[in-house]
């Protein structure tokens, strides 16, 4: 049934004020918080309330929603994502409304970066040269494969980049990645466009669309803004790197429908993003992002044959006695970077204090670390059976890295209980016995990494991964102890001056190529100072014992001392360090790329720099002489960081297989230290702290002594105070375990 038409004219008629009205309250009404009538020139509330009526308020514009802009930006987004892959590839086209790739590369008119002069990179061809030639130079693609790909990272897959290079399909953010690491390979002093370009190709990775480019892409930037000191950018770019593998579901293996050559790649890419992970996390209280119980997958495969399923308890290299049945170097890798993992959890968690055992006891966690290190050392014995087969492996760089963390680990899980003072060892406690071993272990492992450096240095492939800073680092704060060490000549600490002033040379060698090392030298130097201080305060008490076991950090013994032992600071560096330093004048960091061809991996021709002295992997006697002239004073050491004595003539620690005591004694507690009181030297060994027949306990003797002190002057002396209070601070604060 329809409504009766009602006729307009019985509408009610709109009344229409002939008053002017105000947009806004007036100032009194304002103040009241009362309704207004806005009437001009005044009010009806200000006419009863008899005060002046104004007008003074100002109405705000109102600006478009939210919703509104979002859908302008998703709309201006998808149009530069349309005028990128609509742009033409004929060459004949008069006008062309997208940019060549040249173009693309080069950055907005904003900024004042010119491209590099010819000999090192591409300058802009001339306007009649077609566009299919304004590419990623073949030199520089050349280059990366040479000096990069695989040492140690396995990012780009060399068959399907090149052929992609080729037929210009290359997405222009990856080009740009690549331009912008490999230019500090092939210039002595890298613009500041390098870093420009990292930019620029971060903003092009769309980080909403993963893909296994855009992957690629971000893991070259890592290593681009780490390289230039901005650890910040470079860990929130390696954050988006793992959303994007976990995303591609990297972490699990890949149907068989897919080639064997594409499960490889994906494979060794989510290695590389696995093993950067746990890098980029050393030293810090950050968790990993990639959990190891979460990753079905295999390792990284030799040849044609696919690797082992990865095993996220352990272990993932056995022996074999067939070489040819060995692991691979990646798998090598993989697995020691998995027990710096497990290792770094266990240092988050508080170390010795967070565990369930103490840390002789078979079932904790540390000894359950070390039997994985004892195991992966069981199983690469044949890799690392002489010097000579370490550095003429093709997979040197790869070998020597996965070394130093196998050293670096070991350092790590013992440098907590290392002794301000070697007198805090005496004793026949079983946690005096087990510190005495980890004291010479802790040295033995920090000692072979300064060796393996510097040995290394003088051979053609080794490459310079950043962590190698962070071994040589913390090996370091190891040798700072070992300074302030008094013992027999031949010692396993006997050295440390000399070590640690290698290593303070190694750091400004190395900060040279990564500025983002840079703190590790400053840390080095700052706990060099406080561990000074430390002693001389110690020095100065009567009884001077600080049991170790109760803290959680290494750095905590240092009260007061704010640095951050991180491998990887979150600050981002304001200028990079220039490479023109007086060690480093007119020297490349790696031999200039522009002769290398651009025809595979078979043809590249690989010729060290020819300011490198050519190695001698035989060492021949003499070969590398120590200089005597450097003092065990620290500050012989942090006054001239280039003058770094050479290498020693055979090395000592760096022996393969490792041995923890390479001849010699291996730590003797009761010798002079510091000022302490004299008693007999007697050598103690590694693994116990029992003295040998007809010999005294210089421990007793030097209560004998503090007795008949007592008897002849008369009254309470040391001893009482020794036996008394002084005993609660020997042994350490633990708590002891219910049978």
């Amino acid at each position: 049934m329809s409504r009766p038409q009602v006729s307009i004219d019985r509408l009610t008629p709109r009344r229409v004020h002939a008053e002017p009205r105000e947009s806004m309250n007036c100032k009194s009404c304002r103040k009241r918080k009362i309704k207004c009538n806005r009437l001009r020139p005044s009010c009806e509330a200000c006419k009863v309330f008899q005060c002046a009526c104004i007008y003074d308020a100002v109405p705000k514009k109102r600006g478009p929603k939210t919703d509104v802009l979002e859908a302008l930006l998703k709309r201006v987004d998808g149009l530069e994502k349309r005028l990128q892959e609509d742009s033409p590839i004929s060459p004949t086209s008069a006008t062309s409304p997208v940019k060549s790739m040249d173009q693309q590369l080069l950055p907005s008119a904003s900024t004042s970066f010119q491209f590099p002069p010819a000999p090192h990179g591409f300058p802009p061809p001339p306007q009649s040269q077609p566009p299919q030639q304004h590419r990623l130079p073949d030199a520089m693609l050349d280059t990366y494969f040479a000096r990069l790909h695989g040492k140690p990272y396995w990012i780009l897959d060399e068959t399907a980049t090149r052929q992609r290079h080729q037929h210009g399909q290359l997405p222009v953010h990856l080009s740009m990645s690549i331009y912008a690491l490999t230019l500090r390979y092939t210039t002595p002093n890298p613009p500041q466009g390098s870093l420009e370009y990292a930019r620029q190709a971060r903003r092009l990775v769309d980080i909403d669309n993963p893909s296994i480019e855009g992957t690629q892409s971000l893991l070259l930037l890592c290593h681009t803004f780490f390289a230039y000191g901005c650890g910040k950018t470079a860990y929130m770019v390696l954050a988006n790197a793992v959303s994007m593998t976990l995303a591609l579901d990297l972490y699990r293996e890949a149907p068989a429908a897919l080639p064997a050559a594409e499960r490889e790649m994906r494979r060794r890419l989510f290695w590389t993003v696995y093993v950067m992970d746990r890098f980029l996390t050393c030293g810090s209280k950050r968790p990993c992002l990639i959990a190891d119980h979460s990753i079905v997958l295999r390792l990284p495969g030799t040849g044609s044959e696919a690797g082992e399923w990865f095993n996220p308890v352990g272990p993932n290299i056995h022996y074999s006695p067939d070489r040819r049945k060995g692991p691979g170097g990646p798998a090598l890798l993989v697995d020691i970077t998995r027990i710096l993992g497990v290792t770094h959890r266990y240092l988050a968690a508080g170390g010795v204090k967070g565990d369930s055992h103490f840390p002789w006891h078979a079932l904790s966690n540390l000894s359950k670390i070390r039997q994985e290190l004892d195991l992966w050392a069981a199983g690469t014995q044949d890799l690392f059976a002489s010097i000579e087969t370490l550095f003429g492996h093709p997979e040197s760089t790869l070998l020597l890295l996965s070394k130093l963390i196998y050293h670096l680990v070991h350092c790590l899980l013992y440098r907590p209980f290392l002794p301000i003072d070697l007198v805090e060892l005496r004793g026949t406690g079983q946690h005096q016995s087990w510190q005495i071993e980890a004291t010479t272990l802790c040295f033995s492992h920090a000692n072979a990494i300064a060796e393996l450096v510097e040995l290394a240095r003088h051979a053609p492939r080794i490459e310079w991964p950043a962590l190698v800073a962070y071994c040589v680092c913390t090996a370091g704060t190891v040798h700072v102890h070992g300074v302030h060490y008094h013992g027999r000549e031949g010692e396993v600490f006997a050295s440390s001056a000399d070590f640690l002033a290698r290593e303070m040379h190694q750091l400004s060698w190395l900060r040279q190529y990564w500025a983002g090392v840079q703190h590790q030298r400053e840390m080095l130097q700052s706990i060099s100072g406080c561990h000074a201080e430390l002693v001389r305060t110690m020095a100065a008490r009567p009884v001077r014992f600080a049991p170790v076991f109760h803290l959680e950090d290494f750095l905590d013994r240092y009260p007061g001392l704010a640095v951050d032992g991180a491998h990887l600071r979150l600050v981002d560096g304001d200028e990079p360090l220039p490479l023109d330093r007086p060690d480093f004048s007119n020297r490349l960091m790696y031999p200039p790329a522009s002769t290398l061809p651009s025809q595979g991996r078979g043809s590249i021709s690989f010729q060290p720099s020819p300011t490198w002295p050519q190695p001698e992997l035989a060492l021949p006697e003499g070969s590398l002489g120590f200089s005597p002239g450097v003092s065990n004073s620290p500050a012989a050491f942090l006054s001239d960081p280039f003058a770094a004595p050479t290498p020693p003539a055979q090395p000592q620690y760096a022996t393969f297989p490792f041995e923890a005591t390479p001849g010699g004694p291996a730590l003797t507690p009761d010798a002079p230290s510091q000022g302490s009181s004299s008693a007999t030297a007697t050598g103690t060994a590694a693994g116990g702290a029992a003295t040998g027949e007809g010999e005294k306990d210089p421990f007793l003797s030097l209560l004998e002594q503090l007795a008949e002190n007592e008897h002849s002057q008369g009254g309470p002396s040391e001893l009482d105070f020794f036996l008394g209070e002084g005993l609660d601070m020997v042994m350490p604060e633990v708590e002891v375990e219910n049978p």
